[in-house]
């Protein structure tokens, strides 16, 4: 016998769920694998065997199937169709769309909500449509690749990374538009003028110490989040989290060989939350230890 989530019903003022009120349901059925994150919008979570109704959401949900192997049934179009679930599968719900679900047996589950109004900014900068088709019990390797990826992130001990979880949701939100939207093309000009270019530059330069996101980098530049993203790769060739890092980098080279200072007091001046986290991007770029490297070029 399933189990069955608590009536779910839209607000006296809207017609729309929002992600809170489903994570408040399904949490109610079935204790959370780990608690949402507010942001990046994340939820892990375990159901038993299930039937599930949601009214329309605010947001985009995607979701991505981590365990349990499962006969399911879904409605989004006035009828059930039933597949065969399995790990590394995902699904696309759109903001919008009423649906409803069987699960014949229990299955573990992550979703990412994707709010309409970001998958639009990053469809305008596309220039693709921002409207999605509904699909469940895909096999899309790279969607599921970056959804653990994103999770990740997220669960590392230390802060999140905003920059590094805003460029996979920008990933995340082009490979949706394009995979699974409906196409509209007219781009508009991506140039960056050299000067735009300076002030966002200047800005890195003077605030590696500091949280540096998307909508700060975008606002040097008098631009956009979602067309600066683009434009910034169009004029360096690599996507602002990579620049933003490639300069704490340079940085902390500068300062390992220049001085005294101790490595954790160095971290934290490139914008490293721990020792730990500069360690691991300090070896990835280098292939050395910020103590090896100080060590071998002072020689």
């Amino acid at each position: 016998m399933t189990a069955q989530l608590p009536r779910l019903a839209p607000g006296r003022r809207t017609k729309l769920i929002t992600p809170a009120r489903l994570i408040a349901a399904l949490d109610a059925t079935s204790k959370p694998v780990r608690q949402a994150r507010p942001w990046p919008p994340l939820h892990r979570f375990q159901l038993p065997p299930t039937e599930v109704a949601t009214p329309a959401m605010t947001d985009h949900v995607i979701t991505l199937h981590l365990s349990g192997d499962a006969e399911t049934e879904t409605d989004v179009t006035g009828r059930m169709r039933g597949y065969r679930l399995r790990p590394g599968q995902v699904g696309l719900i759109p903001a919008m769309q009423p649906t409803s679900w069987r699960l014949a047996g229990g299955a573990g589950f992550l979703h990412l909500y994707l709010p309409t109004d970001t998958l639009a900014g990053y469809a305008q900068e596309a220039g693709l449509a921002d409207r999605l088709r509904p699909g469940f019990g895909l096999d899309d390797p790279f969607l599921a690749s970056l959804l653990r990826r994103i999770a990740d992130v997220a669960s590392h001990a230390e802060p999140v990374d905003k920059l590094l979880c805003e460029s996979i949701e920008r990933t995340i939100a082009l490979h949706l538009l394009a995979t699974y939207g409906e196409r509209a093309v007219a781009l508009g000009s991506t140039a960056m003028s050299a000067q735009r270019l300076r002030a966002v530059r200047s800005l890195v330069e003077d605030n590696l110490a500091d949280a540096l996101t998307l909508e700060l980098l975008a606002g040097a530049a008098g631009m956009s989040r979602f067309h600066f993203a683009r434009a910034f790769r169009a004029a360096t060739g690599m996507t602002p989290y990579r620049y933003v890092t490639q300069r704490r980098i340079a940085r902390a080279r500068a300062l390992l060989v220049a001085g005294e200072l101790p490595v954790a007091d160095i971290a934290l001046a490139v914008g490293f939350t721990t020792a730990s986290h500069f360690a691991r991007a300090f070896r990835q770029a280098t292939g050395e230890s910020p103590t090896a490297y100080r060590r071998h070029r002072r020689r």
